[in-house]
Order: structure tokens, then C-alpha cells, then sequence
């Protein structure tokens, strides 16, 4: 679980991110990823940040 927060500190919100993601980077409005299936076959992944 993330907690968002904004430049001056106020707490935005609250994000809980699929298990076993490896965050690159985190945008305004995305998360990009690498995520592993049960096979461990590696995929890049962005999912989306909805305000």
C-alpha cells in the first residue's frame, strides 16, 4: 500500500499496487511496471492513476 502525497504534504490518497510489481516510474496519471506470471514470464505493464 502507497500512500500519495502532495508537494506540500497533504495526503492525495491511498494506492495498493498488484503483488510482485517492480515500479520504474511513476507518472501524473500512470504506474509503469515489470510484472512476473506464475511462469515467470516477465511483462511491462502501465496501469492507470484516476483522481
Amino acid at each position: 500500500m502507497w500512500t500519495i502525497f502532495d508537494r506540500d504534504g497533504r495526503v492525495l490518497g491511498f494506492l495498493e499496487t498488484p503483488a510482485g510489481l517492480a515500479i520504474f516510474e511513476i507518472g501524473d496519471d500512470y504506474i509503469l511496471g515489470l510484472a512476473r506470471d506464475d511462469l515467470g514470464v516477465q511483462s511491462v505493464q502501465v496501469w492507470p492513476l484516476a483522481r
